[in-house]
């Protein structure tokens, strides 16, 4: 398969997949509940009871979404964003179609490699950036892994009741602001294959 055909292939499978997430029971979620955590206080017996809640999409909702998402992060996948740079790098398409992937692939990484400037999470000293929870709910806790520091990682977050909804809360926001990044990236593929087809 040469390079333009590999191209086609990743572009398109990657636009199928945008389309299977936008279709998901957890994009409905998303847009038509109120999500976030609930903290409800009652001393009804005399004593403080307090509870947090977590509204949105629930936990099979998030591991539906999760199985198509992980094309766009797993690099064995040739719809990963990984792998779409090296395709976007060798097609023969535009190079302002080239830069606008490279600035929103960057645009990605950094997002994801800070913590959140509105809704940052501390654990055990640490200002947790985006990606750390990202990854450490994927690979340990909502998919089959063999990485056991992760998996270590999930269930002490998910051991500790006031912490547990608020990380998860944090997660949904991760995934919700990535898929605006995929839809962006589907557009693009959208152009980049009307351009290798007149080639």
């Amino acid at each position: 398969m040469n390079d333009k055909e590999s191209a086609i292939r990743a572009f398109t499978l990657f636009n199928k997949k945008a389309d299977e997430l936008l279709n998901s029971t957890f994009v409905k979620k998303i847009f038509e509940e109120q999500n976030g955590v609930v903290l409800s206080v009652s001393y009804q017996t005399g004593e403080e009871v307090s509870n947090f809640e977590r509204n949105g999409p629930d936990q099979e909702n998030i591991k539906a979404f999760i199985l198509d998402f992980r094309y766009f992060i797993i690099n064995n996948e040739q719809s990963s964003f990984g792998n779409l740079a090296k395709h976007y790098d060798r097609a023969l398409i535009s190079d302002s179609l080239k830069d606008r992937f490279i600035n929103t692939r960057d645009a990605l990484n950094n997002f994801l490699n800070s913590p959140s400037e509105s809704f940052p999470v501390e654990y055990n000293g640490e200002i947790l950036t985006r990606r750390k929870i990202m990854n450490t709910f994927i690979d340990g806790g909502l998919s089959h892994s063999n990485n056991d520091e992760k998996v270590e990682l999930f269930e002490k977050w998910r051991s500790i009741p006031p912490f547990f909804p608020i990380i998860e809360s944090a997660f949904v926001s991760i995934l919700a602001s990535i898929l605006d990044v995929i839809v962006f990236t589907k557009k693009l593929n959208k152009e980049a294959l009307t351009e290798l087809k007149t080639f």
